[in-house]
């Protein structure tokens, strides 16, 4: 089992010239860059049991290979994302149970019922760009440009995103790695995955009002560790109220926007 790390960008297509030629890329960069097809497709129950679960499941074809991938819901806030991932090379383009040994992933595929009602309910089909980046004190990212298609049924829409994966060192470097791309590009924090977008043709959720809500301290918290939830709860509160904002569906999202930027501030 890994742990991903994450950030993810969405850039408009007219953009992705200068990303590839962006002197913070090309001062990075280890080695060449590489370009794969991508087709990965995602398996749910009809009631979408492993959703309500908290799980994302797919297999993906890349460079002659299938691989299997589980992941954990996880937590995603500013465009970074961090769930639990566990990975298998598997022999053909059909779910393997017997790559599955984390005990309790085994009990929830173990069920044959279960395992027999689950099929392919959507897939994304893109180029995938990648660039392998190494920087002085030793931090290492992934930068990966994936531009194409989500298909689901007889619908599709396109993608065109940008992921930053974290492959040693400290998070802080994806951050200030896409303050250093936004100085020339217009990025916008993504917190969307593709797994979250394709889900939602099946379960489609009105945007709702998100309030402030008090962030879980410890007693024994030193200032730096509270400062860090009290900001995080506060950014929280910001992005929630973002879609609201932007589908004009309610002034009351502009004014949480505005509280918890007056939260952060203060």
């Amino acid at each position: 089992m890994g742990r991903e790390v994450e950030l993810k960008l969405s850039i408009d297509r007219k953009d992705v010239a200068h990303l590839r030629n962006h002197p913070a890329v090309i001062s990075s960069r280890v080695g060449k860059s590489a370009t794969h097809k991508l087709i990965s497709i995602y398996y749910d129950t009809p009631d979408l049991k492993l959703l309500d679960a908290g799980i994302s499941l797919r297999i993906r074809h890349i460079s002659g290979r299938w691989i299997q991938t589980i992941k954990s819901t996880g937590s995603s806030l500013t465009g970074l994302h961090q769930r639990k991932e566990w990975e298998d090379v598997i022999a053909a383009n059909h779910l393997d149970y017997t790559k599955i040994l984390n005990p309790d992933l085994i009990k929830i595929f173990a069920n044959q019922k279960f395992r027999d009602a689950l099929r392919p309910i959507f897939q994304t089909e893109v180029r995938r760009s990648e660039w392998q980046l190494a920087f002085d004190n030793g931090d290492k990212i992934e930068l990966a440009l994936d531009l194409g298609q989500l298909v689901v049924d007889k619908k599709s829409e396109s993608i065109c995103e940008i992921e930053l994966e974290l492959k040693a060192g400290n998070a802080g470097r994806l951050f200030d790695f896409a303050l250093e791309l936004q100085r020339v590009i217009p990025l916008t924090l993504e917190n969307t995955s593709k797994a979250q977008r394709g889900y939602a043709y099946f379960r489609t959720e009105p945007p709702v009002i998100f309030k402030a809500q008090l962030p879980k301290l410890v007693n024994n918290a030193d200032a730096s560790s509270a400062f860090k939830k009290i900001a995080w709860e506060c950014i929280n509160q910001l992005q929630r109220n973002e879609d609201m904002v932007l589908r004009g569906a309610d002034v009351e999202g502009v004014h949480q926007m505005r509280i918890a930027l007056r939260r952060l501030r203060s």
